[in-house]
């Protein structure tokens, strides 16, 4: 599959745009940060899979309603698919036009068969074949947090999943979560114990009635004797409490009292307040500094007078200031003047020397006063200049007219004669008519292969599908004579086998569960025999009818007494014996009435299910007779199966089966028929090709030869047939344009002559006004004209040299003046010296009289800021003053002195203040909810040493009784349990009811745990297959890759085995040879590695499918340029197999791709031109992208209408 185009028609911030993916190669889409290129991979992939349930909106320039995606797609036949997407629950899927909805959706269709179990087309496109930034980081840190398992890597790349380690885990971590085979808390060892526990307890909840009365007086007696401890157990923890607090509160007593005492020493000492003593030694040590500050500017300011007394500052000089300084400035111009006065004078010789000699040069008679008569005007100059290239042009003009004429003729008569030699013009009608026909309908082996192909491929799947009707036999052709049965029928038969299973069903449970109650009662009844012979009504009847036979006997001895030897001795003991087994018999039946009603219920329960199992197999005989009914006559409805038929609902898919056969039977036979119309289509074509052939050319055809080579002969034909006609046209062309031209050249050429003769006769009368001859050549005259040019600028250069020479004379003498007035009024020591000295010396004394007046003026400004800090000072100390006062009547006194000693005592005062009511909320929390001061009068009537001993025995005494209140209580317990048992027969049910409970949740939590260990299994074992079938192969070409990726810094990959002999993967450093694991690569190389065995692995499954588009989202942000490079190489050699598309919004990777990437490979999109948001300025442009057909590159660029 290939996209050939992606429409974003309303989609984010674009409208009307669309992406052309049809070139083959690499397709990098680039835009810069909010320029699109997520909507845009956002939109591809909305265009495969729809709208999300939840989407990220893109309505933000378009209703939701408007939100239109559409695709172009081409699958690996070449058939072309384009359909648009819209938002919607239903029918979002439209045919190209926008309105029509599609029922088939194609994508489905190219994605069927691929992907794992439970995995929709989404997940698994995105897993397969899209790669992100994402996903290589997190390939790259499981490499490096694995130990280089050969399987794990070449399993997770190939499928996509880098965090298959993770899944792995979870998979082991959440069936140990279930059960450990030496653990007890998870929930699986849990509900064993307790299935265990609950069963044992049920065998335990059956106490005999006699224990009963027992147990109630002992429970009596135990909660009694509880009562009693727990109330002696009170009073002791109550004097218990009242010890300790007395005792925690000792200490704090004696320290109260203590600080009470110390208090009452300074009780009269003023409570200053907080910072008192900060602020009193910060005011201190300020009059201190406020004092030296003082002493040192009176010092200061007595210097300051002194220094002034000494200056003394020319003030006349300060007044000229500006005067002296302009004559200062003035002063390297005059001495400039001086040096270049002699140098100007030179050159002023040189200039009219050489503006002489250009005179002698052309005109020799005349002098240098007279050459003004020589100097033309700058038009009159050009005039002449122009003349003289006109008549240079003119006269060259007329050589190369008469060459020219020349040329043109001779090309007429070849092409002439050219034409001649061609002779008439052949026809190609016949060839254009049979080239149409075959552009129109395209060559026809390639549908005759494709149809006999799909005839081919028809009947094989004919054979398979006949091969699936067992148990049918027989020809093909003879399935649609066969008598199958209506549906109705199958739904009929059915219905009845599915009535007889659901009987079948019930008589089975009934019979299990008869069984199962016929097993109770017997096992009820061998119960009760264990536990001894139960009293019935038969055994105190055949004991009372024991006793009154003994008693007949007895009667009857006393009635008639026997002879000594025929009395019986033992017949009163015996009628005794007699006598006391039937009162125990009735006895016995009183006492155990319920076991007798037990043995009774069991013996009739046994009895009941005994008759209801032999109903149930007299039931189950009927089933199988009527079951055997059915099936023969189910089988009479399939008379051509001689094996019989399945079951009706297998039947029912044999029928579908055999329906489909006859489709596919059909549409093998349409198939055939149109193999064979293109077959006669064929030849009809090539007839007329070959006749075409044969009546143009005197060739002839090989009837082997294919329609495509005949086509190309016609072909080359028609274009031999274009050349020749193009060139007849080309030499007419050359004819015509051969006479128009000579006779422009004719015309031309006249006009020009009569232009040359004025030319001439103007030369002449301008060369004679110059004193030139009336011949004189255009070279010359420019080389005069040249020669008075150079005179008269040197002419020009002397006359201005002359005027400056003047102006320098007028600058000295100015200059020498002021001077001189200066000087005199001013310092008159200098009136004998040169002027440039005297400037120099009257500037220098300037600088030092402003020198002194700076320094003055600087002594004054600091003499006035003395005064001032001095002023400030004297009236911070009088503030001091005023503060120590203030101080000092806080604390009660009249000396600062004094302040210290009053400090400390306030200080002290106020701890112990604080001290004293700390210890008494201390004290508090001890009383019990008692007033302090009675808690302290309780303390001191206590003995304090008394308290520890008296404690110890109360603990001892605790732990007594609480040993003793432990042992009632587990008395009290284990009598209630006892007597617990014995409320009923329901307590047991109840139990086992529980255990039944845990066992069903048992069994659920069993289920899990090994579907979540055979899903481990099968992940390691699907791991080890896919390495054992395509290791090598993957292996192979991710170690070239891999070593492209860093650039040579690995040469390659290699498999070694660890400690369990499992394969691993390591790396090859280049050079060295060195090994290096997985896990000791760097974070980037690593990342390399991910990448190689990712892009391996999608080659290889490309070996043996059709081409997906590969989706890449800026992968290489971590990789650097030369990296990055090589993975780009690696994509578009990936692009020659299938589609690659590269999304990014990096600039520097859109470089390095067109200097890495072949031209002919690479694809730029850039998503600004097609209608991102231009973040520069704030706005998104709407814009339709076509091929730049005006670009002469074969890169491949988007561009706007």
């Amino acid at each position: 599959m290939r996209f050939l185009r992606l429409d974003l028609l309303a989609f984010g911030p674009f409208t009307k745009a669309s992406l052309d993916f049809s070139a083959p190669g690499l397709h990098l889409i680039y835009g810069p940060n909010e320029a699109g290129k997520t909507t845009a991979r956002r939109a591809l992939r909305t265009a495969l899979f729809g709208f999300r349930t939840k989407p990220v909106e893109f309505d933000f320039v378009h209703d939701k309603s408007a939100l239109r995606v559409g695709l172009l797609i081409e699958d690996g036949k070449g058939t072309r698919s384009a359909f648009i997407r819209r938002r919607g629950n239903k029918n979002d899927l439209l045919d190209a036009d926008g309105q029509t909805p599609l029922e088939n959706d194609p994508i489905s269709t190219l994605l069927a068969g691929v992907g794992l179990v439970g995995e929709t087309r989404e997940t698994h496109f995105e897993r397969a074949f899209a790669i992100g930034e994402a996903e290589l980081r997190l390939g790259g840190q499981e490499i490096l947090a694995g130990k280089g398992d050969l399987s794990e890597l070449l399993f997770m790349t190939a499928a996509g999943l880098p965090q298959l380690r993770a899944v792995e885990r979870e998979l082991t971590s959440a069936a140990e979560a279930l059960f450990l085979p030496s653990g007890k808390k998870p929930p699986i060892n849990d509900a064993i114990l307790r299935w265990k526990t609950l069963q044992g307890a049920a065998q335990q909840k059956s106490l005999p009635p006699a224990e009963f009365v027992q147990h109630t007086e002992a429970l009596r007696q135990a909660t009694a004797n509880r009562d009693r401890i727990e109330a002696t157990l009170t009073e002791l923890r109550r004097r218990q409490a009242k010890l300790e607090r007395i005792r925690h509160a000792v200490h704090p007593a004696g320290r109260l009292r203590e600080h009470e005492a110390e208090l009452a020493g300074v009780a009269d000492a003023p409570l200053l307040p907080e910072g008192f003593s900060e602020n009193r030694r910060r005011i201190e040590a300020e009059r201190q500094l406020v004092t030296v500050r003082l002493s040192g500017l009176d010092a200061e300011a007595e210097q300051i007078e002194s220094r002034l007394a000494e200056l003394q500052v020319p003030d006349d000089l300060l007044a000229a200031a500006q005067e002296i300084e302009r004559l200062y400035k003035r002063l390297g111009s005059y001495e400039q003047t001086l040096a270049d006065t002699p140098k100007r004078l030179a050159e002023l010789a040189q200039f009219e020397a050489d503006a002489k000699a250009r005179l002698r040069e052309v005109r020799p008679d005349l002098e240098l006063g007279d050459a003004e008569s020589l100097r033309l005007t700058r038009q009159e100059r050009e005039a002449v200049y122009e003349l003289a290239g006109r008549r240079r042009e003119l006269l060259a003009a007329r050589k190369t007219v008469d060459e020219l004429r020349r040329k043109l003729l001779h090309e007429a008569s070849a092409a002439t004669d050219e034409l001649d030699r061609l002779g008439p013009e052949p026809s190609a009608e016949r060839l254009e008519a049979v080239y149409r026909s075959s552009e129109r309908h395209g060559d026809p082996d390639p549908a005759l292969a494709e149809a006999q192909a799909e005839a081919g491929r028809l009947l094989r799947q004919v054979i398979i599908a006949s091969s699936g009707l067992s148990p049918w036999e027989g020809e093909v052709e003879d399935l649609a004579r066969l008598p199958v049965p209506a549906a109705s029928t199958f739904d009929r038969f059915e219905t009845d086998f599915n009535g007889i299973a659901q009987e079948t069903a019930r008589l089975t449970e009934r019979k299990a569960e008869a069984e199962r109650a016929l097993q109770s009662a017997e096992q009820a009844l061998a119960r009760l025999e264990r536990d001894g012979d139960v009293p019935t009504e038969e055994s105190l009847r055949a004991a009372r009818e024991r006793r009154d036979e003994i008693w007949s006997d007895v009667r009857s001895a006393l009635d008639a007494p026997p002879s000594p030897s025929e009395r019986d001795d033992r017949l009163s003991i015996r009628f005794e014996d007699a006598s006391k087994a039937a009162d125990d018999a009735a006895d016995r039946l009183r006492r155990e009435a319920s076991r007798t009603q037990q043995l009774l219920n069991d013996s009739e329960e046994r009895e009941r299910q005994s008759e209801a199992l032999e109903k149930i197999a007299s039931a189950e005989s009927d089933l199988r007779n009527r079951r055997e009914a059915l099936i023969s006559e189910w089988n009479a409805c399939w008379p051509f199966l001689p094996k019989g038929p399945r079951t009706p609902r297998e039947m029912r898919e044999w029928t579908v089966r055999w329906d489909a056969l006859l489709r596919l039977s059909e549409q093998r036979q349409a198939a055939n028929e149109r193999a064979a119309d293109f077959a006669r289509r064929r030849e009809a074509f090539r007839s007329e090709v070959v006749k075409a052939i044969t009546e143009t050319t005197e060739a002839t055809v090989d009837e082997g030869e294919s329609t495509a080579r005949l086509v190309e002969r016609v072909q080359r034909l028609l274009a031999d047939r274009n050349d020749d006609a193009e060139r007849r046209r080309r030499l007419r062309l050359t004819i015509d344009r051969a006479q128009r031209e000579i006779a422009e050249t004719a015309s031309a050429a006249a006009s020009e002559r009569a232009e040359l003769e004025e030319i001439e006769r103007v030369w002449s009368a301008r060369m004679n006004s110059l004193g030139l001859k009336a011949e004189t050549s255009a070279k010359t005259a420019e080389s005069f004209l040249s020669a008075t040019g150079e005179m008269f600028a040197l002419l020009d250069k002397a006359a201005a040299l002359r005027d400056r020479l003047k102006q320098m004379d007028l600058h000295r003498e100015d200059f020498a003046t002021e001077l001189r007035e200066t000087v005199s009024r001013l310092a008159t020591d200098l009136a004998r010296q040169r002027a440039e000295a005297a400037a120099a010396q009257l500037n220098a004394r300037l600088v030092e009289a402003q020198m002194l007046r700076d320094r003055r003026k600087a002594l004054i400004d600091r003499q006035e800021e003395t005064a001032a800090e001095r002023s400030k000072l004297q009236r911070r100390a009088s503030e001091i003053d005023v503060e120590l006062t203030a101080l000092c009547r806080d604390a009660d006194c009249d000396d600062p002195a004094e302040l210290p000693a009053i400090e400390e005592r306030s200080s002290r005062r106020r701890f112990l203040e604080g001290r004293i009511s700390e210890t008494r909320e201390e004290l508090r929390r001890q009383t019990g909810g008692r007033a302090v001061e009675e808690f302290l009068c309780e303390i001191d009537g206590t003995d304090v040493d008394s308290i520890g001993p008296e404690l110890h025995r109360i603990e001892n005494e605790i732990a007594l009784l609480d040993a003793e209140r432990q042992t009632e209580t587990t008395n009290i317990g284990r009598h209630e349990h006892a007597l617990s048992t014995m409320q009923g027969d329901s307590a047991a049910a109840d139990t086992l009811e529980e255990a039944e409970a845990v066992l069903a949740t048992l069994a659920a939590d069993v289920e899990r745990y090994a579907r979540l260990r055979l899903a481990a299994r099968l992940l390691r074992d699907g791991r080890e297959r896919y390495r054992q079938k395509t290791g090598n192969e993957v292996l192979d070409r991710a170690s070239r890759l891999f070593s492209r990726l860093t650039c040579g810094a690995f040469s390659g990959l290699k498999v070694d085995f660890g400690d369990n002999d499992e394969p691993t993967l390591l790396g090859v450093r280049t050079g060295t040879g060195e090994a290096v694991p997985a896990w000791g690569m760097s974070d980037g190389t690593a990342d390399q590695l991910y990448l190689a065995l990712r892009l391996a692995g999608l080659h290889a499954w490309l070996d043996k499918h059709e081409p997906m588009p590969f989706v890449v989202d800026d992968l290489l942000i971590h990789f650097d340029d030369r990296r990055a490079s090589a993975a780009l190489t690696a994509l578009a050699e990936l692009s020659k197999r299938t589609q690659v598309l590269f999304f990014t919004h990096h600039e520097h990777l859109r470089r390095l791709a067109e200097e890495a990437v072949p031209c002919e490979l690479l694809h730029v999109h850039d998503l600004l031109a097609v209608g991102g948001f231009d973040a520069t300025n704030g706005r998104s442009s709407t814009a339709t992208l076509i091929a730049d057909d005006s670009s002469k590159s074969s890169r491949s660029t988007s561009s706007l209408f």
